[in-house]
């Protein structure tokens, strides 16, 4: 398809540092492939990384939500299901970003958290004090789809 739509163009030369035209050439060699084909596809790679941003700041509320109580629900449950304090201190940051993305708080789920980490014999009553929080978290974050988007 790009190939018939190349063969009716008409051939410009463009000037390229001798270093990086030497690179072209190299790569062109591994694979086998014209060097226009390689800043062809370059080209594109880079179009397409510049608009996704715009793209993730389009996606739907219900997507972005989704997304952040399965972040958190999975640090926390890893926090729990093996007890270290470097996941203790991923599972603080990945809570404290949530809440300042979505706008949601969560200072009750992180001093849950803190008190349980600083427990000498953990019970699963314990664990379920946790639990409890982490769902009111949850419940905050599917009440914001019932506000108003702007």
């Amino acid at each position: 398809m790009i190939e018939n739509s190349i063969k009716q163009e008409r051939w410009k030369h463009i000037k390229v540092p001798a270093s990086f035209k030497e690179k072209l050439k190299q790569m062109s060699e591994r694979e086998k492939r014209a060097i226009w084909q390689i800043i062809y596809d370059a080209f594109t790679y880079y179009e397409a990384q510049k608009r996704r941003p715009r793209i993730k700041e389009d996606l739907p509320i219900l997507d972005k939500v989704s997304w952040y109580i399965a972040k958190t629900s999975m640090a926390v449950c890893w926090y729990l299901a093996t007890l270290s304090d470097t996941n203790y201190e991923l599972t603080v940051k990945t809570i404290t970003e949530t809440g300042a993305r979505l706008g949601v708080d969560t200072r009750e789920l992180l001093s849950v958290l803190e008190t349980f980490k600083n427990i000498k014999q953990k019970t699963s009553k314990h664990r379920a004090l946790v639990l409890k929080a982490l769902k009111k978290t949850i419940q905050d974050m599917i009440l914001l789809l019932s506000q108003p988007q702007e």
